[in-house]
């Protein structure tokens, strides 16, 4: 069966497909190098660097917002963590180089580059080119094409997230597919001196993985490096692999006649690069001047290689124009110094496998260590005809991976997988029609077209060797209908077919709306409607004032000549009578139970100084309110500021304040602040839903947490909103505000 192992690069202008996997390298004692102005750290500097402070290549991305990944589309965020662990490895990779390792993180390119994977996520293809998927609002995509234009970008199969880190060291320092090799462009923008920040994206699910690096930042204007190489002049084994090419980049172009000799210093082998664009016996060999990152990079790879081992040292001479302008060394070692003598199991019985002439990898047996201590990483693999058949191994965990191969031409090559010096698995390979082998297809059904409401889709067996299928079968019509937006005045229509289906949506409520204004002779009236098809859904009455009580067409005091208005009301301004609770002379039990037959306001709704209040709780000392919204008046409609209070008086008993009634400003698109006092304790959903207006917002309280505040109670509200909490809950109102709608581009700070 086949799976898609890919990664691309675009250098302005020009797209390039590629399939990156790459390991890291690093020295010892290096002599000193003529023409390299990098720092060279020793090895156990970077030993200790890389266990400390170089991040874990292996740990798996995690979502601090998901994304949604149907119509409308959210981008989703990656956690603070992952982040922050990804920067770690790459600034890991450059002090191995002797570059300057102190990237850091920008908001800006983390969306860009976030909105990029979700888009080629949707379609299904890895491309800096992505088509517009179905829904997605033009703002999302011009953002995502931003991120894909403008980044290192990897696909693969598998239904979890890739650890960020295995794409860069596995990944995109690799480059040694015949897609990339001629530039290693990947691993050029990595190792850009000029590099000063960064930001990475992923998105996974039944499509796929897809990640990115964003890579053209060029802000670090000091670095004072011109030329680099990798591997380092110390390298770890486990940062790179034997199919790996070498490279040398600098800040100028290098002559088309340049030439590099490399010599092994254990037993003085020598191979000679002098023809670009070409494989000779000596190996592969490329001048690139294109500017990834730098401008030019000399690039080549040893044949008859089959790893690089602790204590192996190279030597490299580079000559341009008759003179010797580069000359280093370059010394191996590992990091991890676990004994390698452990047993590779493979779970294929076969040693042959059958691949088509493409350009895609296909996914061979599945590799095991026995010893999981053992990094995965120092596995290698090597063919016997590279112009046939190229081999590559994607590392699941430590102690696991797929070996992927990529079918160049007809004919048979011998792909063998080493650990250390040790040859442990031997592979005979046929592409094309240079031979074939006897399929062995899996027992279960794998469905590669999916059926829709009104169309069948289609399933098979596939060989588990290279991917043929066999006893191709139609799957029914699911008859079910998707998609679309149910409202209580139509039904949902389907996406696929556009069959209307299911049922009615429930009636969204507006806030209260006063029909008639209560004064201190009469009673008012007030009702609530569906803000889609206007029917009338409740219906209530409104006390009659005090003197002194906000009426309808009245300027409150307190509202200033922008329309703003401080909701701390009057000590006269009053809602109920006095004798509604006063004390007849009983008991303090027989007193309590009058209030609630006769006087309580208990459930009922109070008009205050141009805002609605739902009594919650009632006793004789006071109780507490719900924050119901604001009234339905022509003044309340030009309000744009908003200071919630932690008290009111209703007649002559004082309420706290300790929620926000779900829906309270719904849709409100004049209001600019609110200010949400210490007092409350819970937030309604859709609380401010479409507020999008909405940019200042105070919260002082501290009881809020992701149970209490309701679903969507932010969503909508301005892009760019700033959002002031408590000092001591900045941490977690940070983790649990987002889910609840608050834009990623908001500030939440204290």
């Amino acid at each position: 069966m086949q799976n898609i192992f890919k990664s691309k690069f675009m250098q302005t202008g020009i797209l390039m497909t590629t399939l990156v996997f790459s390991i890291a390298v690093f020295g010892n004692s290096a002599q000193a190098a003529t023409g390299i102005d990098v720092k060279t750290h020793t090895q156990e500097e970077i030993r200790s660097y890389i266990k400390n402070i170089g991040g874990d290549i292996n740990k798996a991305p995690v979502y601090a917002d998901t994304p949604v990944t149907s119509a409308p589309y959210a981008a989703g965020a990656l956690s603070d963590e992952t982040q922050q662990n990804a920067l770690a490895v790459l600034n890991g990779v450059r002090y191995i180089a002797g570059i300057p390792y102190n990237v850091t993180l920008d908001a800006t390119y983390i969306s860009k580059v976030q909105a990029g994977t979700l888009i080629n996520y949707l379609n299904k293809k890895l491309t800096h080119n992505p088509d517009r998927p179905s829904g997605m609002s033009d703002d999302l995509y011009q953002l995502g094409c931003s991120g894909t234009g403008s980044s290192n970008i990897e696909g693969g199969s598998g239904t979890s997230g890739r650890p960020l880190g295995k794409s860069i060291v596995s990944g995109w320092m690799g480059d040694g597919d015949a897609s990339n090799i001629d530039r290693v462009g990947h691993r050029r923008w990595c190792l850009n001196p000029s590099m000063g920040k960064t930001g990475f994206g992923s998105v996974w699910g039944l499509n796929g993985c897809y990640s990115a690096m964003y890579s053209f930042d060029k802000s670090n204007t000091s670095s004072g490096v011109s030329v680099v190489a990798w591997p380092a002049q110390n390298m770890p084994t486990e940062y790179f692999a034997a199919n790996s090419p070498w490279s040398i980049s600098r800040s100028t172009a290098f002559d088309s006649g340049a030439t590099v000799k490399l010599t092994r210093t254990s037993d003085q082998k020598v191979w000679n690069f002098a023809s670009p664009g070409t494989t000779g016996a000596d190996g592969y060999y490329n001048i690139s001047n294109a500017g990834y990152g730098q401008t030019g990079c000399l690039i080549f790879r040893p044949s008859d290689i089959t790893g690089y081992y602790e204590g192996d040292s190279y030597q490299v001479q580079v000559t341009e124009n008759g003179q010797v302008v580069i000359e280093y060394t370059v010394d191996f070692f590992d990091i991890d110094t676990t004994s390698d003598d452990v047993t590779v199991n493979l779970s294929a019985s076969s040693g042959k496998i059958d691949v088509a002439a493409d350009s895609y990898y296909w996914s061979g047996p599945k590799i095991t260590l026995s010893d999981s201590s053992i990094s995965f990483s120092k596995l290698s693999v090597v063919s016997s005809d590279e112009d046939i058949v190229k081999a590559m191994i994607r590392s699941e965990d430590t102690g696991s991976g797929y070996l992927f191969l990529r079918g160049i031409k007809d004919g048979v090559a011998t792909i063998t997988v080493s650990l250390s010096k040790n040859a442990y698995a031997t592979y005979q390979v046929t592409v094309g029609n240079g031979g074939g082998h006897t399929h062995v297809y899996s027992q279960e059904y794998t469905i590669y077209e999916a059926p829709t409401c009104g169309k069948a889709g289609k399933k098979a067996r596939f060989c588990t060797g290279c991917g043929e299928k066999t006893d191709d079968t139609t799957v029914p019509a699911t008859g079910l209908h998707t998609g679309g937006t149910a409202t209580c005045k139509e039904k949902a229509k389907c996406t696929v077919c556009g069959m209307l289906y299911g049922d009615l949506e429930e009636h969204t409520s507006s806030e209260w709306i006063i029909d008639i204004a209560a004064t201190a002779e009469a009673e008012g009236s007030m009702h609530k409607e569906c803000v889609v098809c206007q029917e009338e859904l409740e219906k209530e009455s409104i006390p009659k004032l005090q003197e002194g009580g906000d009426q309808e067409g009245e300027k409150p005091d307190d509202m200033d000549q922008n329309g703003n208005v401080s909701f701390n009301p009057p000590a006269g301004d009053n809602t109920a009578s006095d004798k509604d609770h006063q004390d007849s002379g009983s008991s303090k039990e027989d007193t309590d139970n009058k209030d609630e037959d006769k006087g309580s306001v208990l459930g009922k709704i109070q008009a205050t100084a141009g805002s609605l209040y739902k009594v919650t709780t009632d006793n004789k000392s006071g109780g507490t309110v719900t924050y119901m919204g604001l009234e339905k008046s022509k003044k309340a409609r030009k309000i744009k500021s908003v200071r919630i209070p932690d008290t009111i008086k209703i007649g002559n008993r004082t309420y706290k304040v300790t929620a926000i009634a779900a829906n309270a400003f719904k849709n409100n698109r004049v209001l600019r602040k609110i200010t949400i006092p210490a007092s409350v304790k819970s937030i309604g959903k859709k609380a401010f839903y479409g507020c999008r207006s909405l940019k200042t917002i105070t919260v002082k309280t501290t009881k809020l947490t992701s149970k209490n505040v309701g679903k969507a109670a932010f969503k909508g509200i301005a892009k760019k909103a700033v959002i002031k909490v408590p000092k001591s809950k900045l941490k977690s109102y940070r983790k649990f505000l987002k889910k609840k709608g608050v834009p990623s581009k908001a500030v939440i700070r204290k």
